[in-house]
């Protein structure tokens, strides 16, 4: 018998807990986004100049992971292209695209462009850039820079592509938008003052999700994604406080509500307990984020859970790190430390201490 087909005889339920597992998804976008209705309406009045060609402040979303900052710009943009035809909306993560190349070779490949396998210079994608927005019918662009604190971490001539943007006008012929998307209230410190300057971004802040928001959320989701009765009484409260005790992270919630299901649909369980939420929930802390870590992350952290503590020097010997990949390095375990997976601890002389959390 194929594996799969035995898997859904013999692997859960006869009949599934489920109803629609989407809503549980890390893509998912509701329709309508609960307790954030003041950063939505601020990020909507902030663009409204858009669709008329005109120019928008630049935007910066701030706080915890997991308070919707992400979701709620991929909200309003979709309203947005929902709304006007005249505006590109495009999304990257810079963590992924963390250079002014890279960056400015995603906008000419999401503009049409054909590049050749061999690459092109920065000055000769710019031409194309603009070439490609000659001939389109957009009036503006908006990009959002999710994890843009990846890109100001970086050497000052890749920060340079927020001043390539913030003065599109000049440089393209046209208003581009930038979405910036952190979790570091200081992110802005280590930009240089002229770059700073040009961008000056509007600053929303999104506060973490109290108890209250997280059950609200996750019983909206819940209504959606699994049949009646499943749940028992106390899941989505447990699940709520293990958000709430993360720095209100309302992914991890969601996160241990579908872990749990699945648990439970695994086991043929007609009912997702709280002893499903307790055998789950010592796993999500290093689950959440793998799903879009680097390679060089999760290369990271394979060493780590294997040692479950090294030295940084011991580190870059099982990593066959040269001189020059060093600080490249430290950048990913800085990244991983606000993450909350490991704790560092510097003993002096350059050693650091790198121990799971």
């Amino acid at each position: 018998m194929n594996l799969f087909k035995r898997a859904q005889i013999g692997g859960g339920t006869a009949e599934t807990i489920f109803i629609n597992e989407s809503y549980l998804m890390p893509d998912y976008v509701p329709t309508n986004i609960i307790h954030r209705d003041t950063e939505v309406n601020d990020m909507v009045y902030t663009l409204a100049n858009l669709p008329k060609g005109l120019k928008a402040e630049n935007l910066l979303l701030i706080g915890p992971p997991g308070t919707g900052k992400t979701l709620c710009s991929n909200h309003v943009l979709t309203e947005l292209n929902g709304y006007t035809q005249k505006t590109l909306t495009l999304y990257l993560n810079c963590w992924e695209y963390s250079t002014r190349h890279s960056i400015l070779n995603f906008l000419a490949l999401n503009l049409g462009a054909l590049l050749p396998p061999r690459g092109l210079s920065t000055t000769e994608i710019t031409d194309r850039i603009r070439e490609m927005l000659s001939k389109s019918t957009y009036n503006s662009l908006v990009i959002v820079l999710d994890e843009v604190d990846k890109l100001l971490a970086l050497k000052s001539k890749e920060q340079e592509i927020l001043y390539d943007l913030s003065r599109a006008k000049e440089n393209f012929g046209i208003n581009i938008t930038i979405i910036g998307i952190s979790n570091d209230n200081d992110v802005m410190v280590n930009l240089d003052a002229r770059i700073r300057s040009s961008l000056t971004p509007r600053t929303i802040l999104f506060n973490k999700y109290d108890s209250v928001a997280l059950k609200e959320i996750l019983t909206k989701r819940a209504n959606h994604c699994f049949r009646p009765g499943v749940l028992g009484d106390e899941v989505i409260p447990l699940c709520a406080a293990i958000g709430v005790t993360n720095n209100g992270d309302a992914r991890l919630s969601i996160n241990a509500l579908w872990k749990a299901g699945k648990l439970a649909e695994r086991q043929a369980s007609d009912k997702v307990t709280v002893e499903h939420i307790l055998e789950v929930k010592k796993d999500l802390r290093k689950d959440i984020p793998y799903d879009s870590l680097p390679v060089m992350s999760k290369k990271i952290m394979v060493h780590v859970e294997q040692s479950h503590e090294l030295t940084n020097t011991e580190l870059y010997k099982v990593l066959n790190a040269e001189e020059k990949d060093k600080r490249t390095i430290r950048n990913h375990l800085d990244k991983l430390e606000k993450l909350g997976l490991i704790e560092i601890n510097d003993t002096g002389h350059k050693v650091r201490v790198i121990k799971l959390k």
